[in-house]
């Protein structure tokens, strides 16, 4: 249980704290390839797009008189409406991608370039340090309670 919240938060204080789109950068920056970058990029935007597309979408329902408040098969008729837009909204995204990739010479196999370069400061370096030593350190006391 509280190793599960643990993890979880971790998880989403980094997503709310790093932008999407800074943390794929430092990746490529790191030699990590940007095929690998975009496809954790467009993963973690796909979830607020498909969020608001639906909500479009809905709305869009409701204004056409579809009744989306009462009991649970009311709702289900509902929404039963709303996943066949949002997968064609979600194909035509998709080829839109696929064509500004390709035009964007995507997979060309030349090295890319990036407007903004990161570096590490001595904040950053002492941050690494701080968090290597409590890792050692709740590995330690683990390996310790263990054989006590």
């Amino acid at each position: 249980g509280l190793r599960l919240l643990t993890v979880v938060g971790s998880i989403l204080v980094f997503l709310i704290a790093t932008h999407p789109k800074d943390m794929i950068m430092a990746l490529e920056q790191k030699g990590v390839p940007s095929a690998i970058g975009y496809i954790i990029l467009s993963t973690m935007q796909i979830i607020p797009h498909m969020e608001m597309m639906s909500k479009r979408i809905l709305d869009a329902q409701k204004s056409r008189g579809v009744e989306v408040e009462g009991s649970l098969w009311i709702r289900t008729k509902a929404y039963l409406p709303v996943v066949i837009p949002l997968i064609l909204s979600s194909i035509a995204q998709l080829e839109n991608k696929v064509m500004a990739l390709e035009c964007r010479a995507f997979n060309a196999p030349v090295k890319k370039t990036s407007m903004v370069d990161f570096t590490l400061t001595g904040s950053d370096r002492l941050l690494r340090i701080a968090v290597l030593l409590i890792l050692v350190a709740a590995i330690s006391g683990r390996v310790a309670s263990l054989w006590l």
